[in-house]
């Protein structure tokens, strides 16, 4: 142990102080992010983290249970849903264009009657007798089914079907995501949430169940056996959030209980306000004797229904004491905007898309909002291409090819896939300023008339054939007048 002279004791004590003098008052230093301060005031908020997939299997049946109720009975979810398939899908869905290209000493020119072919023959496979096997929905109906399901549901899984009974020989079958049991684990055969995959998470297989188990009439999970279907049959299709998700997620997450909280809401101020138009109120007795009705409340105060427009009466000896309900509250129309806001940042959506409010909205904030909302769509119809046309429109292509739908040689097979998709577009905000700034750009040669058309939904070729059309009509109206006041 050390031994200290007083000399280096005072010396010791002395440096001491002078450390406390000089730094009284300061902070001590943050070696953390403030991100990850603890504390009182920080108690409810998470500190670990889990895995994607095991979020995913503890919260997915609730979630998607809770997801379908705020879409279907709700009146914002409704409107959601509806959003989706008017702008994703469309009325007509999202169309297919051909543009097989010859190329021929430096010059491409479109094979004008091989994109017909193809484009006939797909037109009449998307018809609902051929598009699925069930026969109930048009190729335009599954688009927006697969948007609102994937929203909803956080996922949707479409069979490509072979050898089906028709005269392409292929059709579609759509699965509900509840028939891939989430709870199918084997890590053995490497299955996860009934997904089986490779050493690299490519999905190999769906064990998929025979019936779903949601269904009233099906039989319990542990007694049903599972069909595996290779991953070459299967379009899975969800939004990926997270490194190796295997499974997907409702579109609502973030707002179901904002939602959920704001209908009931909405509810309790519908029925206190109907209370309030109501006039209710008691009858009270001086005494406490006597009494001209039976109804009472758990007091013992009489009550009467009292129906709208009726008077009457008070018994002899009895003063009525009215129960005024102030609904709606005052603050009710700003409380509910102020919410929609949020609902609308959880679904992507603008308020005024969402809210169907565009009173408190200028010119300028509402084109805004539309043009926001329109980017939201054209990278979901995007997206819908990505995972479900091109995908069924190859394996179609390679069936039209072989049962002799399409009659065209099979060996030049990469030139008849290339194609073109084009999604629902939407007229003008201010179409006068826009056409003119188009028409500005077009003289400018910074933007061509082909892309103009495809921004508003159009094929060039078909305004080309269209106007060559008039023309020619109009020049034989013409010539046939002239021609008839000759003849006078």
């Amino acid at each position: 142990m050390a031994t200290y002279t007083l000399r280096q004791k005072a010396g010791l004590l002395f440096n001491h102080f002078l450390h406390r003098l000089f730094s009284f008052g300061r902070q001590p230093a943050q070696r953390n992010y403030e991100g990850a301060v603890t504390g009182r005031l920080f108690t409810d908020w998470v500190t670990d983290s889990q895995s994607m997939d095991r979020n995913i299997e503890d919260s997915l049946k609730v979630l998607r249970a809770r997801s379908r109720q705020v879409c279907e009975n709700y009146d914002y979810g409704k409107k959601f849903m509806h959003l989706l398939e008017t702008n994703v899908a469309g009325a007509a869905g999202i169309q297919l264009k051909s543009n097989p290209v010859n190329q021929s000493g430096g010059k491409k020119t479109v094979d004008t009657p091989a994109k017909d072919a193809i484009e006939s023959a797909w037109q009449t496979w998307c018809k609902k007798k051929n598009c699925t096997a069930d026969g109930k929905l048009s190729f335009a109906d599954l688009q927006r089914l697969f948007i609102k399901t994937v929203a909803r549901d956080g996922e949707i899984l479409v069979r490509k079907i072979s050898g089906f009974d028709n005269p392409f020989r292929f059709t579609l079958q759509l699965i509900e995501p509840d028939q891939l049991d989430e709870k199918l684990n084997d890590e053995r055969r490497n299955i996860r949430m009934g997904v089986e995959r490779d050493e690299w998470y490519r999905p190999t297989a769906y064990h998929i169940l025979a019936k779903n188990p949601a269904d009233y009439y099906g039989s319990a999970v542990s007694g049903q056996r599972y069909t595996r279907l290779p991953a070459e049959q299967i379009i899975h299709a969800f939004s990926i959030d997270r490194i190796n998700q295997t499974r997907g997620i409702p579109w609502t997450k973030s707002a179901i209980r904002r939602l959920h909280m704001l209908n009931q809401y909405e509810f309790t101020e519908l029925v206190s306000a109907r209370a309030g138009a109501g006039k209710m109120g008691f009858y009270v007795s001086p005494d406490g004797i006597g009494a001209p009705y039976d109804d009472k409340d758990s007091k013992g105060n009489l009550i009467e229904e009292v129906k709208p427009g009726t008077i009457k009466q008070l018994p002899r000896g009895y003063d009525f004491k009215a129960f005024d309900v102030d609904h709606p509250n005052a603050g009710f129309g700003h409380f509910i905007k102020a919410s929609l806001r949020g609902v609308g940042a959880g679904l992507n959506v603008s308020y005024t898309a969402i809210s169907n409010d565009v009173k408190e909205g200028n010119f300028s904030s509402i084109r805004h909002a539309f043009n926001n909302d329109r980017d939201v769509w054209m990278l979901l119809q995007g997206w819908t291409v990505e995972h479900l046309c091109a995908d069924v429109y190859n394996d179609w292509l390679d069936m039209a090819l072989i049962t002799g739908q399409v009659d065209l040689p099979p060996r030049k097979i990469d030139k008849w896939r290339q194609v073109i998709w084009q999604g629902r577009r939407w007229s003008y905000v201010n179409p006068a300023q826009d056409m003119a700034a188009n028409e500005k750009a077009v003289n400018l040669s910074v933007k061509s008339r082909t892309r103009i058309a495809a921004e508003q939904g159009l094929d060039i070729e078909e305004i080309a054939a269209e106007l060559a059309a008039e023309e020619t009509l109009l020049g034989l109206k013409s010539t046939s007048k002239e021609s008839t006041n000759a003849d006078n």
